[in-house]
């Protein structure tokens, strides 16, 4: 992987933001640095309620690219409560959003891949739906116990897959470096 490119992504995306309206209220995508950590965080306020959403990513030492956390999402909030952003596209949008920002930056031949964590709760976050999501992008997921599998393809391989949003029309993700550079222009 070309450490400098990375480096020089993490540098212009960094306190990025695009917006965008959709059926659910005012969308935000926002770009975010901690060291060699890239964070994409999501924010929305659906039912009058903000919401949080965030994928993060750091290079690994073999020269790969690790997806540490999608956090948001669930069906349940950390209080056991129902998450209004489950199942309206989020994680969906961020996945993409994270592919359309570094495929056009990083080598095609990086390994983009994580390890899924073990499900809160098994009768609302199926195995298999989990490993369906990552799949439908690409990856390859290598079956584990208890939900530990792996995920993992290289970035030229993945795709995005146009997903509605709050109940909007079909829409890929955003590049955040691109879509703040053409929100700038008009």
């Amino acid at each position: 992987m070309s450490a400098e490119n990375y480096v020089r992504l993490l540098e212009m995306v960094d306190g990025l933001r695009t917006q965008f309206r959709t059926p659910g209220g005012i969308v935000m995508l926002s770009g975010c640095k901690k060291g060699d950590m890239l964070a994409l965080r999501f924010s929305a306020k659906p039912e009058g309620q903000v919401c949080h959403a965030h994928i993060e990513v750091t290079p690994t030492q073999l020269g790969a690219l690790r997806i540490e956390r999608l956090i948001g999402t669930s069906p349940l909030t950390e209080d056991d409560l129902p998450n209004p952003m489950s199942g309206q596209g989020v994680s969906s949008f961020l996945v993409n959003s994270l592919i359309a920002t570094l495929q056009p930056v990083i080598d095609p031949d990086v390994v983009l891949g994580g390890r899924l964590g073990k499900p809160r709760r098994v009768d609302l976050e199926p195995l298999a739906a989990r490993r369906n999501f990552w799949r439908r992008f690409g990856f390859d997921v290598e079956e584990g116990l208890s939900g530990r599998e792996r995920v993992g393809a290289p970035i030229g391989q993945l795709y995005e897959v146009p997903t509605p949003l709050f109940n909007s029309a079909s829409r890929p993700g955003l590049d955040l470096l691109h879509a703040h550079l053409m929100q700038g222009a008009s």
